[in-house]
């Protein structure tokens, strides 16, 4: 849902405040979660979303009109955009900018979105 998409954008604007305080272990820690909320909108489906829980089971959420085929992952732009900015130079040698680097290049793989 949409949640998930302002999550992960949530957690990019906290990853860049902890860089700034030069907090480089709780940058990484954000930068993962916001790369997971990444990967959970990208795996939504396309069209319907049939809500299960019980306080909203039977609503249907039309993702059709909210996303776009050039917009339709955020794997990518998160991947090729963002954590390619000169902010992410001190962390990005360390190991677990590049699993995370990872597991975003294996969802954003052998895509073509626009950015």
């Amino acid at each position: 849902m949409r949640a998930h998409k302002d999550m992960s954008d949530f957690y990019r604007f906290i990853v860049a405040i902890y860089m700034h305080e030069n907090n480089h272990d709780q940058a990484l820690k954000a930068l993962d979660k916001a790369a997971d909320y990444a990967i959970a909108f990208d795996n939504l489906p396309k069209d319907k979303l049939s809500h299960t829980l019980m306080l909203v089971r039977g609503m249907v959420d039309d993702l059709s009109g909210f996303i776009d085929d050039s917009s339709n992952n955020m794997s990518f732009p998160l991947l090729n955009g963002y954590l390619t900015q000169e902010r992410y130079d001190p962390i990005r040698r360390r190991k677990e900018f590049n699993d995370i680097r990872q597991k975003l290049n294996a969802q954003a793989d052998g895509k073509e979105f626009g950015i």
